[in-house]
């Protein structure tokens, strides 16, 4: 392919100097005059938005910022000027430092800090420069890349497509291409976007000549490599639209392979530059170049490679005997070639990042070497080894070589993490092995005592035992990140799980570290617990901190269950106990209350076997309670025994906690429909109030409580006038202390009460306003139970039609808050509403 670049035809020249005349001082062609370059990059970053679709906060536009913008800089840093061999160095240094800026500043979005970037004339999109505007105006009509070319385009408002000059069509292409490639193994799956920018960086449309792709062990990155080059051959024979070479020449450094049967020794490996040199000269037919002197050589090999347009391939650059050197050659190559360079550590090269396959296309991949081996497995098995290899390709290949030579599904995926096992350290070991020792090896294993991304404060208080100097951490991180260990995102870092269930076992070996550190992740999450937690589970509440890092939380505290951690367990369980029974507002009552089920039981028999009664029956009374909640048959059951053994323990506990047992009690019964007991329960509660003559706020709480439930019972049996008075003095007791919502359940009941006694103007008017509560304070199953009361009032007016709406939409609510009884209550009353619709 010849050097395709754009450049305008002499009519579209016109149209571009007539469009600069309009504004010559914005648009003019000065090196100060930064107005054109600025737009074009802002078109191009609006351009990459929508071909992304990241969210405008996404942690990914920071991450990869040298993907997008470059920028400018000078050798000469602080008036001294920087030797050659330095500059990668200095300007990864400067992108990091930048990157750094960026993500301490929290006034803005990440997708607006980099256009502020850009704003400022501090970076500039690839292609963008004053070179390039001042060919794109000069009168010679001078061609540019076509990024930079459509750019400039735009910020004119022209049409690039009429201002281009049309190339001459193409004939044949190159019709012998010298290349060394590796036979192919099986299709390529997956990875659209990567081959897509992969292809286009290859293009030479695109201004940069190396490309690295990154990524852990086992990822992909020679796969994709190879898949381009195979498709610039292939297009290179058909006259395809894709980027075509003269040659194509691929080198390994790598040592070793895995297949599935095992590791095997790769023989043939290019471990230094005069390996490279000689596989350029065997593929290119130069061999004369060999037989020369090597400090001849370099001279040799680039006027050779000047000769045609050649894609040259650097497989495994981590393990090159001569990493620096191969790069510095790397960057003295001839403009005719491109150079892709695959490698686990972070260059300063545009890149491309790769990591585990997303799962859809993991099990495409399985599925396919499933095939291929003739190995049969089910659905669940197929699904099993996506989640078991973390998605990474090479893992998959392994698991179905091992499948297809026999070896038992489950010994197999149990082998995967293991030292001992082959994929785990093929994959990491290489990169794990030179951080032993080193602060950023501590990091490492601290990140694998998360099992979900966790904040940097919290990574390094586990990790470090006294204060360490700032700026060694960020280089230890970003070393972690440079060898994909660990990935930053929203603000978090993480690790596939492959990668962790690795590092967990280094953890092992490394004992006395894992007991000091697994003490300091556990006191960081009481003391996070201790700050966000502790509040009124029946209330609303904020719960932004405590939902963005409960997962690690709960992984905390079944640890202290693991551990018997009795003291650490209840000082978890005071501050998160609100937190966990306020869940059942949003979130599936079935799924997000096992856990606390869990915990309860085992806290209760803790506590009996230390003999701690006190808590023994405050857990008793909560576990009840959660079991009351949920409803079924088989829950109220388990909550009456226990409430009943909590009883008998009443007295090692508070006489407020007595009050809380009797109401408890009162709405079992509620809920089992024994309404003269619930009454009794509500008044053994007044009794005990009675006796304790103290007016503070939890004796406040208790006598709404009392006054709501009772008003409940009345509702149940009908008398509807004796509920509404209970309830007004509910909605009253509960406006005098601000107690949110009760308030709003006490209006949602008075709407209830309304639409039986047919008063349906102010039915509407409750149930309306008790829906725009619960939607601001984000509470589903106050907004389900609205939608209840809407679709009763609807068919009270005998609008079916809507009450089918609102009921239909209850029960969506309901079924995603995991409240069978609420949605077989609402299934019959739509199927009743359908019957009563049927004409006769």
């Amino acid at each position: 392919m010849s050097q395709p670049t754009l450049r305008a035809s002499e009519q579209g020249h016109q149209q571009i100097k007539q469009a600069r005349n309009a504004n010559q001082k914005k648009w003019a062609a000065k090196e100060d005059n930064l107005t054109p370059i600025i737009e074009a990059s802002q078109w191009l970053l609006q351009q990459e938005a929508q071909q992304n679709l990241w969210p405008l906060n996404d942690s990914r536009w920071i991450e990869n910022l040298e993907q997008f913008l470059y920028i400018p800089f000078s050798q000469k840093i602080d008036d001294k000027y920087v030797e050659k061999s330095q500059l990668s160095e200095e300007k990864r240094r400067i992108f990091e430092k930048v990157k750094k800026e960026l993500k301490a500043c929290k006034k803005s979005t990440a997708f607006e800090k980099i256009k502020q970037l850009v704003d400022y004339g501090e970076a500039f999109a690839h292609g963008i420069s004053y070179r390039t505007w001042s060919n794109f105006a000069s009168k010679k009509r001078l061609g540019i890349n076509e990024q930079a070319f459509k750019a400039y385009c735009q910020i004119l408002g022209l049409n690039w497509q009429e201002i281009a000059e049309q190339p001459p069509k193409k004939s044949a292409k190159f019709p012998n291409v010298r290349q060394n490639l590796p036979g192919k193994d099986g299709n390529f799956i997956g990875r659209k976007e990567e081959i897509e920018r992969l292809l286009m960086l290859l293009s030479f449309d695109s201004n940069h000549s190396r490309i690295s792709i990154e990524g852990c062990g086992g990822v992909g990155k020679t796969s994709l490599a190879l898949e381009a080059a195979y498709r610039c051959l292939k297009a290179n024979q058909q006259n395809a639209n894709l980027p075509s070479f003269a040659a194509i020449i691929f080198t390994s450094a790598k040592a070793q392979y895995l297949t599935g049967k095992g590791i095997s020794e790769h023989l043939n490996r290019e471990r230094t530059l005069r390996d490279i040199f000689q596989a350029i000269a065997r593929t290119l037919n130069s061999l004369n170049i060999i037989r020369a002197d090597f400090d001849e050589q370099p001279k040799l090999i680039r006027h050779r490679l000047s000769q045609q347009q050649t894609l040259l391939i650097i497989d495994n650059l981590e393990t090159l005997d001569e990493q620096q050197i191969v790069l510095d050659f790397l960057q003295d190559l001839p403009i005719t070639v491109k150079a892709v360079i695959t490698t686990r550590i972070q260059t300063d090269f545009p890149r491309i990042l790769l990591d585990s396959l997303p799962f859809d296309e993991g099990l495409h991949l399985v599925q396919q070497q499933a095939e291929a081996k003739t190995v049969t497995l089910s659905e669940i098995e197929a699904s099993e080894i996506c989640h078991k290899t973390s998605g990474i390709p090479l893992a998959i290949v392994y698991v179905l070589g091992q499948l297809a030579a026999k070896f038992k599904l489950k010994n197999v995926l149990n082998q995967l993490p293991l030292p001992i096992g082959k994929v785990a350290p093929f994959c990491f070991e290489g990169s794990i092995h030179p951080l032993r020792g080193k602060l950023a090896y501590q990091l490492l294993m601290a990140v694998a005592l998360f099992p979900h991304p966790a904040l940097e404060e919290a990574i390094i208080q586990t990790a470090i035992p006294n204060d360490c100097d700032g700026s060694a951490i960020d280089e230890a991180l970003a070393k972690l990140q440079q060898l994909s260990l660990i990935k930053y995102q929203e603000e978090r870092y993480q690790m596939i799980s492959l990668t962790r269930e690795y590092v967990l076992n280094e953890l092992k070996i490394n004992a006395d570290f894992e007991a000091a550190a697994r003490e300091r992740w556990l006191s960081w999450h009481l003391k996070y617990s201790q700050k966000h937690g502790g509040q009124d589970g029946k209330e609303w509440n904020n719960y932004d901190e405590l939902n963005a890092e409960w997962e690690n939380i709960q992984a905390a505290i079944d640890w202290c269950i693991s551990q018997e951690k009795y003291s650490d367990f209840l000082l978890f369980w005071q501050q998160v106990k609100g937190y966990s029974y306020a869940q059942s507002y949003n979130c599936d009552r079935l799924t997000y209350w096992s856990y606390r089920l869990d915990w309860t039981e085992w806290l209760i028999e803790a506590a009996k076997k230390r003999k701690d009664w006190k808590t023994a029956a405050e857990a008793m009374c909560d576990r009840a309670w959660t079991l009351t909640i949920v409803g079924q048959a088989k829950h109220l059951e388990l909550a009456e025994n226990l409430l009943k053994e909590t009883w008998q323990l009443r007295h090692f506990q508070s006489h407020n906690f007595q009050v809380n047992l009797a109401i408890n009690i009162a709405v079992l019964r509620i809920e089992q429909q024994q309404f003269k007991k619930a009454i009794r329960w509500l008044k053994k509660a007044l009794s005990l109030l009675e006796l304790n003559q103290q007016k503070y706020e939890k004796s406040k709480r208790q006598r709404i409580q009392i006054s709501y439930y009772q008003g409940k019972i009345y509702f149940k049996i009908a008398d509807y006038e004796r509920a509404k008075i209970y309830y007004q003095e509910t909605l009253k007791k509960a406006q005098e202390i601000g107690w949110q919502r009760s308030i709003a359940l006490a209006k949602n009941w008075l709407g209830d009460v309304a639409v039986e006694q047919e008063k349906f103007d102010e039915a509407r008017h409750l149930l309306e306003e008790g829906l725009q509560i619960a939607q601001r304070n984000q509470d589903r199953s106050r907004k389900a139970y609205c939608k209840e009361s809407l679709a009763f009032l609807a068919k009270k007016q005998n609008n079916l039609t809507t009450a089918t709406q609102w009921a239909n939409l209850a029960i969506e609510d309901f079924t995603a808050l995991g409240m069978l009884p609420e949605v077989e209550r609402m299934t019959a009353f739509v199927q009743g509403l359908l019957l009563s619709s049927d004409p006769i």
